[in-house]
């Protein structure tokens, strides 16, 4: 009994060695056999969301320190959850500005250089009814800007920074329509932070939506989420229990029921061959 455990002990041994000897092996030429077959395929980017979304906003007029001190704060965050919009507001439209030398126009110059505005703002004008509009103001913006990303193509097609342009236009465009039917004016942060507020929250959705586009269609990312399935072809190949010819049928089948057609050229074929010659040792029964 002793002996033969033993000898089953050596053979287990024997077969983890091999194993992990032919790993080394196809990990060796695998990068090799990647750039071989996706050859001659362009390769997908990934999002470069945040940097698109500072270029967009400036393009829009916003200063870049005005967008880089909302991100550092985290404050656009809250915009949603805030009670109190009083430090968004603007203490005069400039229009109202048109004759400066006008006493309430000084007055107004003293108070917002003295005091701060929500100060006196609060003196009663500021009412509870505003506010409430405000925060309508916030969630509608925040649900048509949300439904307008998530109609855009982008698990098909793939991202676009025009995608973003769009619905930061349109968030600019209803925050300047807002403010012409009240007597306030918002201040930039307002617009800011309620651009970062919505990109934030679309901003999940686009980068799942973009990963399986690339995994559908970047013939690199989808060659290497193979790897296992090619590894037991290897395997079994080297084991002698299957032919050159079913191998590359076995690769060419995998790829071309794939969107990544382009991958499967004759290079998936010729694979099987080479590998007989490289590894002479694994041909074979072991």
């Amino acid at each position: 009994g002793t002996r033969k455990s033993k000898k089953l002990a050596h053979q287990l041994k024997d077969k983890a060695k091999d194993e992990e000897e032919l790993k080394k092996q196809f990990n060796s030429v695998w990068s090799g056999w990647v750039r071989e077959v996706t050859a001659g395929t362009k390769p997908i980017e990934d999002i470069s969301y945040e940097g698109d979304l500072t270029i967009i906003l400036q393009e829009l007029g916003f200063e870049w320190s005005l967008i880089a001190e909302s991100e550092s704060s985290g404050r656009y965050k809250q915009i949603a959850e805030m009670g109190d919009y009083i430090h968004y507001v603007a203490l005069s439209k400039d229009r109202d500005k048109e004759n400066c030398s006008s006493p309430a126009n000084r007055f107004f110059e003293f108070v917002s250089e003295t005091t701060t505005k929500a100060e006196y703002y609060l003196k009663g004008y500021f009412q509870y009814e505003e506010q409430k509009l405000i925060r309508s103001l916030i969630d509608s913006i925040e649900k048509q800007s949300l439904d307008a990303i998530k109609n855009k193509p982008v698990a098909t097609r793939g991202y676009s920074p025009i995608y973003l342009q769009e619905v930061a236009n349109s968030v600019k465009e209803n925050v300047t329509k807002f403010e012409s039917k009240r007597k306030y004016a918002l201040k930039k942060e307002f617009t800011v932070d309620l651009l970062l507020y919505v990109f934030d929250k679309a901003g999940r959705w686009l980068s799942e939506s973009h990963k399986k586009f690339k995994m559908d269609n970047d013939a690199v990312t989808y060659v290497e989420s193979k790897k296992m399935q090619y590894y037991n072809i290897f395997r079994s190949f080297c084991r002698g229990s299957s032919s050159a010819v079913v191998f590359g049928e076995l690769i060419c089948e995998k790829l071309s029921s794939s969107t990544v057609e382009a991958v499967c050229n004759k290079t998936a074929i010729d694979l099987a061959g080479e590998m007989k010659c490289s590894f002479p040792a694994f041909s074979g029964n072991r």
